[in-house]
């Protein structure tokens, strides 16, 4: 992986896991608001950010192997 490509999976990685974060304390305070309806949505939105998460990291894992650097 050459360095504009390695630089942009990092990038890519950090956005997923900043949105994450962002949706974890919406989940939250849709739970301590009684908002069951949206915490549910939410869990969805979440299940769907750790998949990209560890797709991404699979990509950056293969990568690795395969540049001999893991």
């Amino acid at each position: 992986m050459d360095e504009l490509d390695a630089a942009l999976v990092r990038d890519h990685m950090a956005g997923v896991e900043l949105e994450l974060v962002e949706v974890v304390e919406q989940q939250h305070r849709a739970e301590t608001q009684g908002r069951d309806e949206d915490a549910t949505e939410l869990q969805s939105a979440i299940d769907e950010l750790h998949d990209a998460l560890a797709l991404t990291a699979d990509v950056v894992a293969d990568q690795a192997v395969d540049d001999g650097t893991a």
